[in-house]
């Protein structure tokens, strides 16, 4: 739906409902909970859309913004849930969702900045959202589906967690170093990881025994103290004793200098009298009675 001159300095939503640009757009509300099929934006001013008392708003399908950026308000009397869906979606502008809820999303390329306290979704099978800029949300970022992809100079630096499902593939591979996982963030998730991946020694690792996380096309390293103490998520009692499990599948050799809690010598205490220890084969995960008592029956 091509804009009309002297309609290009104007959002236009679906079915005609407009906004004009200037101070005074920022007071405008979108007024009801809709899917709307197209929203786009001319000139280099940032707009603000509010959302209405029912608080749901799905964009169903292209949206798209040159320049200027968009801020998302919700209504301060219902949050509700936000929600960006479609195949065509592009953002060269900065993005801010305001009052929580979820930026879903599935194809667009943006080079902008996403910020706010949220969380984003990658969704969509066979699809990629390559993100460009210094992107400062503080939520989860999730990639149900298809590809995440840190563009040569995108960040997600304040993520506080990242799960990469089953389906889903976070690739950092156009990074010049590798993707840190800074301190108090969490890795979760059965997915792929496509490059270089570094743990810092205060993040977390939440595993989901039986379902390893894999990395491709890149190393695995771990700062300096990271051990059995950063996993999360495991119910220690109701491990399986002896049994090795993978937690990162990748054709990597491990060993002592590369993570602490190496090798039943280094086994650490978990709780009821049980020890767990890493030991190589992709990267698993042992637990064992107290070792010295494992030792002798073995």
């Amino acid at each position: 739906m091509p804009l009309r001159s002297p309609e290009r300095e104007r959002w236009v939503c679906g079915w005609r409902l407009r906004w004009s640009r200037g101070a005074a757009w920022g007071g405008k509300r979108i007024p009801r909970a809709r899917a709307w099929g197209f929203l786009a934006g001319r000139g280099a001013a940032n707009r603000t859309l509010t959302l209405g008392n029912n608080g749901l708003q799905a964009f169903s399908g292209i949206i798209a913004n040159t320049s200027g950026g968009i801020t998302f308000a919700a209504n301060p009397l219902n949050v509700g849930l936000f929600g960006i869906t479609g195949t065509a979606n592009t953002f060269t502008g900065d993005i801010n969702i305001n009052g929580g809820g979820t930026y879903s999303v599935g194809t667009p390329q943006n080079s902008g900045i996403i910020s706010g306290a949220i969380s984003l979704v990658k969704d969509g099978a066979a699809t990629t959202l390559t993100l460009g800029g210094i992107n400062t949300y503080t939520g989860t970022t999730t990639v149900s589906g298809g590809t995440l992809a840190l563009g040569s100079t995108g960040s997600i630096v304040g993520l506080s967690e990242i799960i990469v499902e089953a389906d889903g593939t976070f690739d950092v591979l156009a990074l010049a170093g590798s993707f840190e996982l800074a301190s108090g963030q969490t890795l979760g998730g059965s997915g792929l990881i496509l490059g270089d991946f570094d743990f810092n020694a205060a993040s977390v690792f939440e595993i989901n025994l039986g379902s390893p996380i894999s990395v491709s096309v890149g190393d695995v390293t771990f700062g300096v103290g990271f051990g059995i103490a950063n996993l999360t998520g495991i119910n220690w009692d109701r491990v399986a004793l002896d049994t090795p499990f993978t937690l990162i599948s990748t054709d990597q050799t491990f060993g002592p200098g590369d993570i602490r809690n190496f090798g039943l010598a280094n086994a650490a205490a978990v709780g009821s009298g049980r020890f767990a220890y890493f030991q190589d084969g992709s990267l698993s995960m042992v637990v064992v009675p107290e070792p010295s008592t494992y030792a002798r029956l073995g």
